[in-house]
């Protein structure tokens, strides 16, 4: 299971695309300020291929990471979380 990842960043927002492969169901986007535990969830299905992570506080550095999500043989299974540069 592998994908790709790019983000761009806006006044306030990062939009973040993921690229699709096969055998990927669904994609986790995870994000928070620099230096922060807390890592807030957004959920992203496999027939999307971007998402918009809003109200972002301006002059920050944020951490996005990704991770993939496959389904199969009545299980699933989340591959390995893969970081992207910092949004400020």
């Amino acid at each position: 299971m592998s994908y790709k990842l790019r983000k761009e960043v806006y006044r306030g927002s990062a939009l973040v695309f993921v690229f699709y492969e096969s055998g990927v169901s669904k994609y986790q986007i995870q994000y928070r300020i620099a230096g922060k535990s807390k890592w807030p969830v957004r959920t992203l299905s496999a027939k999307k291929t971007k998402i918009t992570l809003k109200k972002l506080k301006a002059g920050k550095k944020y951490d996005i990471r990704v991770r993939a999500y496959a389904k199969g043989a009545g299980y699933g299974a989340y591959g390995k979380v893969k970081k992207s540069p910092k949004v400020k």
